[in-house]
């Protein structure tokens, strides 16, 4: 909130003829408006999922993704959004980072989305489930989130992998006419109610590197106990492997002492 208030400070005691640029790094962990391929994408995954996964699905330890229907934007209208057509609300949320997190990331998308609708350009990139301190600081949190490509098509990434991706997002939305991160023309804002019109979440879409999650056959938020147990077992694998076989070699010697 105090980040928005700055935000909206500088905006309105700009000049008018200097826009503010407005730059955001956005979570895929949250509730989005993707593509509805995403949502053919999740039927494939499930149907194509490991068995001991379906299994845990049926007894209620993980859960199907969720994609809801995207209400009318008109007042008092019904049905869909002329401008939404073929996209879906995803639940991505994770409430591992409570509620807070999430308040203040869905700030920034509304200043976002607001500003450019006003006029000047935004930068907002969904950047994926990386193994930055924030993630890691939390050991359990940690060992469910290396577990997680266990879960196609989730992933986990490394910084390095990400920070140079997301600053080649960065600069081409600074810098290039046809991004999606420059405003709408007046055209389009006039047109703004039909359904040949661009939706004003596209700019979003356009740079949304959400790391399997939109796509995913599972809720990401009930995957994280799961993840966390197979991370374990993982860590105990050498451990037990290695009681297994001595306990083996142990038995051996009395067998053979005792023919």
């Amino acid at each position: 909130a105090a980040m928005d208030a700055i935000i909206t400070y500088v905006k309105h005691h700009r000049a008018k003829d200097s826009k503010v640029t407005l730059a955001y790094i956005d979570t895929p962990t949250h509730v989005h408006m993707v593509p509805d391929t995403c949502q053919h994408n999740s039927k494939k995954y499930l149907n194509s999922a490991p068995l001991y996964q379906k299994i845990l699905m049926n007894m209620g330890v993980i859960r199907k993704q969720e994609y809801h229907r995207v209400a009318s934007g008109g007042s008092g209208g019904s049905g869909d959004d002329d401008r939404n057509k073929g996209k879906v609300a995803c639940d991505g949320l994770s409430i591992v980072q409570g509620p807070n997190y999430a308040i203040a990331k869905l700030i920034q998308r509304m200043r976002a989305v607001h500003s450019r609708q006003t006029g000047h350009k935004v930068s907002m990139t969904v950047g994926p489930p990386t193994a930055t301190w924030s993630v890691l600081h939390a050991p359990k949190v940690g060992d469910a989130a290396r577990q997680m490509y266990r879960f196609k098509p989730n992933d986990f990434y490394l910084v390095s992998t990400v920070k140079p991706l997301l600053f080649m997002f960065l600069i081409n939305d600074m810098l290039n006419p046809k991004s999606k991160a420059n405003p709408p023309s007046k055209e389009e804002l006039k047109s703004s109610s039909s359904s040949s019109s661009p939706s004003p979440y596209d700019f979003i879409i356009e740079n949304s590197w959400h790391g399997g999650i939109w796509d995913s056959g599972f809720l990401t938020r009930s995957l994280g106990p799961s993840a966390y147990i197979i991370a374990q077992i993982e860590k105990a694998a050498p451990v037990v492997a290695i009681l297994t076989a001595l306990a083996a070699a142990t038995a051996y010697r009395y067998m053979s002492r005792a023919s």
